[in-house]
């Protein structure tokens, strides 16, 4: 049900950000997993995002060095808050 509430609103043009956790998937087992797929659904959507994450690569940075604070940090960003 909330994969069809998800898919609908995507056709309607609304951003949502989403997480299915699964118990299998070892990478669930991590908040920083979560952050990470949130920033990707959220990175097409805002420039800012962009910007910030293309200014950490050019300081030769990984992107999978990134802290949770880090990430939460972006994501907030992105988001307007």
């Amino acid at each position: 049900m909330a994969a069809s509430v998800i898919k609908q609103l995507q056709m309607e043009d609304v951003l949502v950000v989403y997480l299915f956790f699964r118990q299998i998937i070892d990478a669930n087992h991590e908040s920083i997993a979560a952050l990470r797929d949130w920033l990707y659904q959220v990175f097409k959507h805002s420039a800012l995002l962009q910007v910030k994450l293309q200014q950490s690569l050019k300081k030769w940075r990984s992107l999978n060095s990134l802290s949770p604070t880090d990430l939460g940090s972006d994501l907030n960003m992105a988001s307007g808050g």
